[in-house]
């Protein structure tokens, strides 16, 4: 073949009006590759001619004006192939437009013609590759409606034509209606070059309203996992709280992909009580995501008593260990309400802090669940009195009894509070041998620790304490009297009747000691309450008596 006719040829072309007008502009590696291939369609080789065709017939139209000069030049081989390349070109053309001449509901008839005609036999005939670009075009043209491209992409996984994955790329990117078809597409033509494509376009394809189908088929193309948190996250921020959100959050911990802690934060802490326990159930399942402990100690100072539960549960489902600590200083916020002292029931011996609202049960849960006993241990060491205290309730309240050298110490504790709530501690660490404790602490100069210490010994040995106890009805500190007036309904009824008469009889405790009547009798049963009334009649005004009931509300006016 000479080519040097076929060169000059090409470049009296460029003084052409219109000729390579498609190169006017572009990128100059494009247009040095269509030159070269041009040359080589009338290469020596066989080999390189054919690889030159092949090449120029996948470029399409863009090759359309420098074909049409090489159509025209000397060299046979050269005018030949441009020819026929030109053929294709036109009846590649020709197809779009029968494809679409028919509707919507000719597409697969109309392929199937288009396939099996032959149009003119020999080079000019169908091949896969025609087929493809067919499909390619058909794709792109505007007249191509939601119904077409769905058959469209039919054909193209059904004739696994590999070649138009670069469309299919170009699809699901433009057209969020057909991306998950497209990318379904993609994954049965198993192309493997397509991939970084895929990575590149998945993040913009979180807007689709078929987002959760979207993401399954980038997890089954083998998307990295990254790329799919990516996703996820475009999709939840953008979620205004419908259905959608329980379906990617169920996926995302079904595949274990891990979110963005703060993605997962905020959806947390806006969401409604439904959907925040949903978001927790995804913290419990999923993959926990990293920097979620940082997170959450970034954002505790926003905590309060409408989000506490949140943080909590988070720090709980994420198995946040670290953060035990500021489990503790949530307990001991003022507002964190529900810690009472039970009523004294000795058989039970529940005289330590129960939780009386869901955030506290929340707290000690999370701490059990968390095995942040020994962390609340060391924290009995704290120079804060508060965080010693709050230590010391948790340890309580989640029945721990592993502290009875620390408790000890702490019953010698600086602090009347800490004293007071190392007594509780000890009691239910090891209520028998904690008795002399208990009996020492009665006469702490404190009122806090002596009347804890008057309600715990109740609470231990019941009926046999009441000698001990009754000596503080006569106490000069309120709340220490107030406490053996609070356990008298469970001390030795006739000792508590015979003490108090007595003190009725004397001038300075005649008050004390009606007052303490009213109270045996409005907390005791019917039949207690008239033998009590049985043992005092004649010995007490009934009408003071009656009055001091009534300031009780334990009977009606």
């Amino acid at each position: 073949m000479k080519t040097q006719h076929f060169l000059a040829t090409v470049l009296a072309s460029f003084l052409l009006p219109g000729s390579f007008a498609f190169v006017r502009g572009e990128d100059d590696a494009g247009n040095a590759e269509v030159q070269r291939l041009v040359e080589q369609l009338g290469a020596d080789q066989p080999a390189d001619r054919e690889a030159a065709t092949a090449r120029l017939l996948e470029i399409g139209e863009p090759v359309r004006t420098a074909l049409e000069a090489a159509s025209k030049s000397e060299d046979a081989e050269t005018k030949h192939r441009a020819k026929i390349i030109l053929d294709k070109l036109d009846l590649r053309k020709s197809s779009v437009e029968e494809l679409f001449s028919g509707g919507s509901n000719d597409v697969y008839r109309t392929l199937a013609v288009i396939e099996n005609r032959g149009r003119g036999g020999g080079e000019s005939a169908l091949d896969a590759s025609d087929r493809a670009a067919i499909i390619q075009m058909a794709l792109k043209d505007d007249r191509a409606d939601y119904e077409v491209r769905q058959r469209l992409l039919s054909i193209i996984s059904s004739q696994k034509l590999r070649s138009t994955w670069p469309a299919l790329i170009t699809l699901a990117e433009k057209e969020p209606e057909t991306a998950v078809t497209a990318l379904r597409t993609l994954k049965a033509l198993n192309v493997p070059e397509a991939t970084e494509e895929i990575t590149r376009i998945a993040p913009g394809l979180c807007a689709s309203e078929s987002v959760g189908d979207v993401i399954n088929e980038l997890f089954r193309l083998k998307i990295d996992r990254d790329v799919l948190a990516r996703v996820i996250e475009g999709a939840l921020e953008s979620d205004a709280g419908d259905g959608r959100t329980f379906t990617l959050l169920a996926f995302a911990a079904k595949k274990q992909i891990p979110l963005s802690a703060t993605v997962v934060l905020d959806k947390i802490l806006s969401a409604d009580a439904n959907y925040a326990n949903y978001w927790r159930q995804h913290i419990k399942n999923a993959v926990c995501p990293a920097g979620l402990a940082d997170e959450v100690k970034k954002r505790w100072k926003d905590v309060d008593a409408t989000n506490l539960g949140h943080f909590v549960a988070i720090i709980k489902e994420a198995k946040l260990r670290e953060l035990v600590p500021l489990l503790v200083e949530a307990w001991s916020q003022p507002w964190v309400a529900g810690r009472a002292e039970t009523q004294q029931v000795a058989q039970a011996q529940r005289w330590s802090y129960v939780q009386t609202n869901q955030a506290c049960a929340q707290i000690v849960e999370a701490v059990k669940r968390l095995g942040g006993e020994e962390q609340l241990v060391a924290l009995l060491s704290d120079e804060k009195a508060e965080t010693r205290i709050a230590a010391l309730q948790m340890l309580q309240a989640a029945r721990f009894r592993g502290v009875f050298e620390e408790t000890e110490r702490l019953l010698k504790d600086s602090d009347s509070r800490v004293r007071a709530e190392a007594l509780g501690l000890a009691a239910l660490i090891d209520p028998v041998g904690a008795t002399a404790s208990v009996e020492t602490c009665l006469d702490d100069p404190d009122a806090t620790v002596s009347t804890r210490a008057v309600r715990i010994l109740v609470a231990l040995k019941g009926t046999a304490c009441t000698d001990g106890i009754l000596r503080f009805l006569r106490d000069g500190r309120p709340a220490l009297v107030a406490a053996a007036i609070d356990v008298l309904p469970d001390l030795d009824l006739d000792k508590v009747l015979s003490e108090l008469l007595a003190m009725h009889g004397e001038p300075a405790t005649s008050s004390t000691a009606l007052y303490a009547m009213a109270v045996l009798i409005s907390k005791s049963s019917p039949v207690r309450r008239h033998e009590i009334m049985l043992a005092i009649q004649g010995k007490v005004d009934p009408g003071a008596l009656e009055q001091q009931l009534r300031l009780l509300q334990a009977i009606p006016r």
